[in-house]
């Protein structure tokens, strides 16, 4: 009978992997012929034998055993592999699949995550600050679409007490995909962008600078340059639906 070493059999049976052995050398007190084969039965009788134990223990001489090897290799080599063989090869194949789609499934789309960002509205939080002779500006943002590269929307700006410095408008932040994945990877941008007045169509340019707290949310400044003054704003936005 041909000799089938099956090393992963023998540490799970305890030995019995190399069992066929003994079906080819029937006398031989080993499975295992092997020093590092694990066979602890092999390894229990020779404990015995150096006790008295046991008695004239036969080892199937190295010639005989190369011999065996040699035919059964020239065997397989004209039959094809044996269906033990077969098994072993289409079992191992199956976990390498497995494992490979597992491996795939879980791997993060960094492009995903970008898109996502993209489809959802940016909100930026109202704020305040001191202008000049005790004055204070507040800025009100609508909430931001993604457009063509950009975030567009609306905002509000109100100057008290020169309220006639007041005016509304609409919003445009440039925001290319480039600069999206780098503030969702945790990396502070620098952004410019245009406001436009709706009473007179008067244009101010905003200048700013994005620093992600985490994927969604983080902390933003911005700065809008009138006629007369530059107004600076630091507040916090974060993405949403």
């Amino acid at each position: 009978m041909k000799t089938i070493v099956l090393i992963l059999a023998a540490i799970a049976a305890m030995g019995e992997g190399y069992h066929n052995h003994h079906h080819e050398f029937q006398h031989g007190y080993r499975n295992g012929v092997k020093p590092w084969q694990f066979d602890p039965t092999k390894w229990l009788i020779w404990t015995l034998s150096k006790l008295g134990l046991t008695l004239n223990l036969r080892r199937i001489p190295a010639d005989k055993i190369v011999g065996a090897s040699t035919n059964e290799k020239r065997e397989l080599l004209m039959c094809g592999h044996s269906p033990i063989a077969r098994l072993t090869i289409a079992v191992f194949v199956f976990l390498m699949l497995g494992v490979t789609s597992v491996v795939h499934a879980e791997r993060p789309d960094s492009t995903a995550g970008t898109s996502n960002a993209g489809t959802r509205k940016l909100f930026i939080d109202p704020s305040s600050t001191s202008v000049a002779l005790r004055g204070k500006a507040s800025l009100v943002v609508s909430p931001l679409t993604h457009r063509d590269g950009n975030y567009v929307g609306d905002y509000q700006l109100k100057v008290r007490p020169y309220f006639f410095k007041s005016e509304k408008g609409s919003l445009l932040l440039a925001a290319s995909d480039d600069a999206v994945r780098k503030l969702q990877a945790g990396t502070a941008i620098n952004f410019t962008g245009q406001a436009v007045t709706h009473k007179d169509g008067r244009t101010h340019i905003v200048l700013g600078r994005a620093t992600p707290s985490s994927r969604d949310r983080g902390s933003v400044t911005f700065s809008i340059v009138t006629d007369d003054a530059r107004i600076v704003f630091n507040t916090s936005y974060h993405f949403g639906t």
